[in-house]
């Protein structure tokens, strides 16, 4: 049984209540997972992720919903292993937890993602015998996607012992790093790899760390290489983001030019100068970047010129993190 209405769910104690009642949308199990994850609360990660796929019913649930449901779970099962020696046992109960917990899901969307998030993990173990420069930097790329980016950091790191000159490596472990909020050691693996190696994946994740550690102009420079050497549209809008942190109007309406194929008709046609939506986009990849405050301001900004409903939306779900960092502060 579902809501009819959307909870306002925003706090530990919200979370609480939601999992002693059992009953939820899937979009309020998605809720619950933000404000756990958000505040640390693994403990509370698996059962969430859990209830959130046993409730999809209906098709309209997109992929990119239900492989981040299906990550969160299986992360949380890998939460046991300290190293990467103690990875093996914790995937084996995660295989077979998937195993049992498949069949039952009554979905078949859902179903098939959780399956091929069964062999991804399945992969892992294989990954890491083979032990080459392409299989460790793939084992770390698979282990940042489930919240493992200690142990992703781990494998990267043994292949670099042998090859440190490796730029896909250099690149993996760097954006490992970042998703630990270690800047220093990130902008060094990703600097080293761009200047070995120009190449789309290292710019981007170059960039976003610049960004994140308020290099700006360098950030922009970096991004709009990156799209030149492969536009799409994650290039865009790591290009958008910069932009729009660093406030360079040029850059701005380079990006929106680059996003217009990407708007899929979300842009109101009264947008006169047409920067809304790709503001939009470009706070909701900084969202995703954990840089708050910087989506914030950008979405603020647009909303001086009047009323829009994507905009606000998107700000409402800062704020709301926004306010649970905020609750974790000594």
């Amino acid at each position: 049984m579902t809501s009819v209405c959307p909870r306002r769910i925003s706090t530990v104690d919200d979370v609480l209540a939601v999992l002693v009642s059992g009953r939820a949308s899937f979009v309020e199990w998605m809720d619950c997972l933000d404000v756990v994850r958000t505040v640390g609360r693994n403990d509370l990660v698996e059962e969430c992720a859990l209830q959130a796929l046993r409730a999809v019913d209906v098709k309209r649930i997109g992929p990119d919903s239900l492989k981040r449901a299906a990550r969160d779970l299986v992360g949380a099962y890998l939460a046991s292993a300290n190293v990467l020696r103690q990875l093996s046992d914790a995937i084996v109960r995660a295989t077979e937890q998937l195993d049992q917990l498949i069949p039952t899901i009554k979905f078949q969307g859902a179903r098939t993602v959780l399956a091929s998030e069964r062999s991804r993990l399945a992969a892992l173990p294989l990954l890491l015998d083979e032990g080459s420069g392409a299989s460790l930097t793939k084992a770390c790329s698979l282990l940042r996607k489930l919240h493992r980016p200690d142990l992703g950091r781990e494998a990267a790191t043994r292949h670099l012992l042998t090859d440190p000159n490796d730029p896909a490596a250099l690149t993996t472990r760097g954006a490992a790093a970042a998703d630990e909020r270690d800047y220093n050691t990130s902008l060094g693996d990703l600097r080293r790899a761009w200047k070995l190696r120009r190449d789309s994946r290292t710019g981007t994740a170059l960039a976003r760390t610049l960004i994140a550690t308020q290099h700006f102009t360098e950030a922009i420079t970096v991004a709009e290489e990156a799209a030149d050497l492969e536009p799409s549209e994650i290039t865009f809008k790591v290009l958008a983001a910069s932009a729009w942190a660093g406030s360079d109007e040029g850059a701005r309406r380079r990006a929106s030019l680059l996003l217009q194929g990407f708007s899929n008709g979300q842009d109101e046609p009264s947008d006169a100068t047409g920067m809304r939506w790709p503001a939009v986009l470009a706070a909701k990849q900084l969202m995703r970047d954990g840089e708050l405050e910087l989506a914030r301001k950008a979405l603020v900004e647009v909303l001086r010129s009047g009323s829009y409903a994507p905009a606000e939306k998107v700000l409402r779900q800062v704020e709301a993190r926004l306010r649970l960092g905020q609750r974790q502060l000594p």
